[in-house]
């Protein structure tokens, strides 16, 4: 499942739980048809906290979009660092196959 599908399936889930929550009124059978809630009348119990989570969400998102540019400034520092790291490592390590080999082909060479 992709990222969306998991947020798709959070988002329903989300409803199923807020609407087995909401206070379902009890319907006897000697009630008037105007007594009786339509489905859109109960669903919209669960509407509200929904909206406040979607607006949450876009505030998150503005926020990375906002620190979109720091984000990519760290993380070039970060790969910066690790590839000096690494260069040093394999400099040494060359560095040492190489005079390895030298000295491999003075002593062959004999």
């Amino acid at each position: 499942m992709t990222t969306k599908d998991n947020d798709n399936l959070a988002s329903v889930l989300e409803r199923i739980n807020l609407l087995m929550q909401a206070p379902l009124p009890v319907v006897s059978a000697d009630d008037e048809e105007g007594d009786i809630p339509l489905l859109t009348e109960i669903y919209m119990v669960g509407i509200e906290p929904l909206k406040v989570k979607t607006d949450r969400q876009d505030q998150v998102d503005a926020l990375l979009i906002e620190m979109l540019p720091f984000i990519h400034k760290e993380v070039k520092k970060a790969v910066l660092h690790e590839s000096v790291k690494l260069e040093k490592a394999l400099a040494s390590q060359l560095e040492s196959d190489l005079l390895k080999v030298l000295r491999e082909r003075l002593l062959t060479s004999d």
